[in-house]
């Protein structure tokens, strides 16, 4: 198997909350290896197929596919592609106010392979990939963050359609369905 990489244009447009630094994909050879390495920026690897091993703080972590591993600025890190299943990954880099966040999810974990496999795709909007690419961490963020834990506030939500509608014909089945759960 021959390796393969494809590095996306971006472009560093500075964006205050999240900003892509780089992107990119690769399907690895056996027991390729990067680092030891640190980077400026948070760094996220999707592995789409294969599997391969991260050491961090002298941490070695099995990572495979549909899993995602985080490096933070300045840490110290190798990562190696499995001798037998080689990683396919594709990475993105960035910066930004909520970046930071990311850091609650840990060294691993999963997240929607959607979005990391439309990064790719970011090449096709030349002038505008790093906006895309800010687009896909914006929808990544949103799918990891914005449900709480998994648990929605009804309660808010219920206070706040009261507040806005009290002068209304309000009834349990009604304030239900706008919210989005059954009555009981």
């Amino acid at each position: 198997m021959k390796q393969s990489v494809l590095y996306i244009p971006v472009i560093n447009k500075a964006f205050t909350d999240l900003n892509p630094v780089q992107a990119g994909e690769e399907k690895c050879t056996p027991l390729h290896s990067f680092g030891p390495a640190t980077r400026a920026f948070h760094l996220m690897h999707y592995v789409v197929s294969g599997k391969g091993t991260l050491i961090k703080d002298g941490r070695e972590t099995k990572v495979e596919a549909g899993e995602v591993f985080l490096i933070n600025p300045g840490e110290i890190c190798i990562y190696t592609a499995d001798k037998e299943e080689p990683w396919h990954y594709i990475w993105i880099g960035f910066t930004g106010r909520l970046a930071p966040q990311f850091e609650s999810l840990g060294d691993v974990f999963s997240a929607p392979h959607s979005v990391f496999e439309s990064i790719p795709l970011a090449g096709d909007y030349g002038d505008f990939s790093s906006e895309y690419l800010a687009a896909q961490l914006f929808t990544l963020y949103t799918m990891l963050f914005s449900q709480n834990g998994g648990k929605t506030d009804y309660v808010t939500q219920t206070c706040d359609y009261i507040k806005a509608n009290y002068a209304s014909d309000l009834t349990v089945g009604s304030i239900a369905e706008i919210i989005g759960v059954d009555r009981t």
